[in-house]
């Protein structure tokens, strides 16, 4: 329970489709009245075989919290993926939360099913006893699938029942879809006799028998009978309409809403529990003439569906290409704002915001306690995204529960690294809603992927430029950076008013280090003398390593030369403390006005003669 509302998690895949759109409908319709709220969780794909792709999309069932969840529906047939069905429930049954389950055999479960071979016994009983049909051929999925061989063994046993004789060429196999049902509708043409009645194991291949056979001059059902099975749309806009059996996705929503709201769903051990599917009367066995299906209107709505689809993939693309040349959030959220959203709220993975981390990598350390709320439709206004606790699901759920419309969560990754989710809250159950859900999620997948790749690449070429600009060994700038820094501003220094003084900071007796206590020790001095000289310049200086043993320091502004020579030679006698040598360096020290500034080489060579003539008065006092 979450603010007062029970949920109902419902997870399937494409909710786009007309059996997901009637399911959520009619659950909803029938238990909204007792406080039930439907949070349903979606994929695109079917997340094929356990494939490593299924990552990001199969992370939208992470977002589940349990501990809220009264009730669990799991359409396990809409989901090739096993490892994600079986962690799916196992969690569910840890909570001890009831498990709901279509078209998947998972213990502990309630497993409402249809009684798909009675369904197909009633088609093939009406032709033989309705049609009095004797010459049958029957047209199957694909060999050895287990839904073709059951609907096999009933078409053998109803045909033995009626005393009619098996053999092998009763059967074509059209492997559930059209090309492979046209080539074996196409060898059945061409023997020359066609039997009374071609009773097909699914929908598609009796639409692509009809084809067929009427491409080749014979009438449905005057010269041959096609019935189909599943119930799917397409049987109502084919020409013959097509007897069927209608596995309505309606009447299962139906008796799992009656289960949940009788209290049949408390049970430790689960259940099954058989629904029939119910024979539907159509042209193509004779039994119905009109037609009550309104192709024209049909089609209208399918016009409108593909304008509109294109409408918003070109606004949509547009937004995309924003989004990922944006600098922040703040501008993203700005423009999905222009975009035209409705009913969504976006939300982002912490990793997300930080453009350190690799976009193609989901960091195993990352803290996922908090999320950031990108956009929301119904924020108030001015917005600007924020962080919040992960177990808030999001900011202002609550006022979505209370208006009951069911919310659609679905992931969003890019090259399926989880990024976050989309939670869609629509008002009614229009089915082009649910058709725009892919496309918006494929566009925001890409949107939010490509900016965080943007950023990432600017985070590493600016490290990259960073790391050409240091010295590995000390930390300082180098040359090149120190170089490059004063022709940038050498304009700007020759215009100042400040005065500019050039350090050059040369360690003394590194081959004397080197070759007596080895070269660490004498990368230790230098690495004494860079840090003697940057603590020891204001913090506004500029400090590199210009080569070898000199570290030199470029100074804008007032500067106390004495104050600088005394601190480096307190900062180095502390380091040089324990060590069995001493770390001294030699300084050259050339300040000018910003009117008298010379080249960087003129005062690069006025301050090393300074720094020279310091170490050959080191050299005269040791020498006497």
């Amino acid at each position: 329970m979450l603010h007062g509302k029970k949920i109902l998690g419902v997870c399937t895949s494409r909710i786009h489709s007309p059996l997901a759109n009637t399911l959520i409908k009619t659950l909803d319709q029938k238990l909204r009245p007792h406080g039930y709220s439907i949070f349903a969780y979606t994929t695109n794909s079917d997340l094929f075989n356990n494939s490593p792709n299924d990552i990001g999309e199969s992370s939208v069932f992470e977002l589940m919290n349990y501990d809220v969840i009264d009730v669990l529906l799991v359409m396990c047939e809409s989901f090739l993926n096993q490892p994600v069905l079986e962690r799916i429930i196992s969690r569910a049954q840890k909570h001890n939360v009831p498990v709901i389950t279509f078209g998947g055999e998972f213990k502990g479960c309630i497993k409402p099913y249809f009684d798909y071979k009675a369904g197909m016994e009633q088609v093939v009983r009406h032709v033989i006893e309705h049609h009095g049909c004797r010459d049958l051929h029957f047209m199957a999925g694909f060999k050895d699938n287990v839904f073709s061989e059951e609907r096999i063994a009933v078409f053998k046993d109803v045909i033995a029942e009626h005393g009619i004789p098996f053999d092998d060429s009763m059967l074509s196999y059209g492997d559930f879809w059209s090309q492979p049902t046209i080539a074996a509708t196409e060898k059945l043409v061409a023997r020359g006799s066609l039997p009374e009645a071609i009773i097909c194991a699914n929908d598609s291949m009796a639409v692509n028998v009809c084809a067929v056979l009427m491409k080749h001059g014979y009438r449905i059902p005057e010269d041959v009978i096609v019935t189909g099975f599943d119930g799917i749309d397409d049987v109502q806009i084919a020409r013959p309409t097509i007897t069927t059996c209608t596995c309505s996705h309606a009447i299962l929503a139906n008796e799992i809403a009656d289960m949940i709201i009788d209290g049949r769903i408390n049970t430790e051990n689960g259940f099954e529990h058989a629904l029939m599917p119910s024979i539907a009367l159509a042209q193509s066995c004779g039994c119905v003439t009109e037609v009550g299906f309104d192709p024209t209107e049909h089609l209208a709505k399918l016009n409108d569906r593909f304008f509109r689809y294109q409408a918003d993939e070109h606004n949509l693309f547009q937004m995309s290409a924003n989004i990922i040349n944006s600098k922040n959030l703040n501008e993203i959220f700005q423009i999905m704002d222009k975009a035209g959203f409705y009913d969504t709220t976006c939300v982002l993975r912490q990793e997300c915001i930080d453009e350190t981390i690799d976009p193609l990598t989901i960091p195993e350390d990352i803290d996922d306690e908090y999320r950031y709320l990108l956009f929301d439709t119904d924020a108030p206004r001015p917005f600007e995204p924020y962080r919040f606790k992960s177990s808030e699901v999001f900011p202002g759920i609550e006022k979505l529960i209370e208006t009951g419309d069911p919310l659609f969560f679905t992931s969003l990754n890019y090259l399926n690294v989880p990024q976050g989710f989309l939670c869609l809250h629509y008002h009614n159950y229009d089915i082009d809603n649910y058709y725009s859900i892919p496309q918006t999620q494929n566009i925001m997948n890409n949107a939010i992927g490509c900016f965080r790749n943007m950023r990432y690449q600017q985070f590493m070429r600016a490290r990259m430029e960073e790391i050409y600009a240091h010295d590995r060994l000390t930390g300082l700038y180098n040359r090149n950076a120190l170089v490059n820094y004063y022709d940038e501003n050498e304009a700007k220094l020759r215009s100042g008013n400040k005065d500019i003084t050039f350090i050059l900071c040369d360690l003394d007796r590194l081959k004397y280090t080197n070759d007596t206590f080895g070269h660490s020790e004498g990368d230790y001095a230098l690495r004494a003398v860079a840090d003697a000289l940057r603590v020891s310049v204001p913090d506004n200086a500029m400090v590199a390593r210009w080569g070898g043993d000199e570290m030199v320091a470029l100074v804008i502004g007032d500067f106390d030369e004495a104050e600088m020579r005394k601190s480096i030679i307190a900062h180095l006698e502390e380091v040089a403390e324990g060590k069995p040598y001493e770390i001294t360096a030699s300084v050259g020290v050339v300040t000018v006005k910003p009117n008298e500034l010379i080249s960087l080489d003129d005062i690069t060579k006025a301050s090393d003669k300074l720094m020279y003539e310091e170490k050959q008065r080191k050299r005269k006092m040791r020498t006497t």
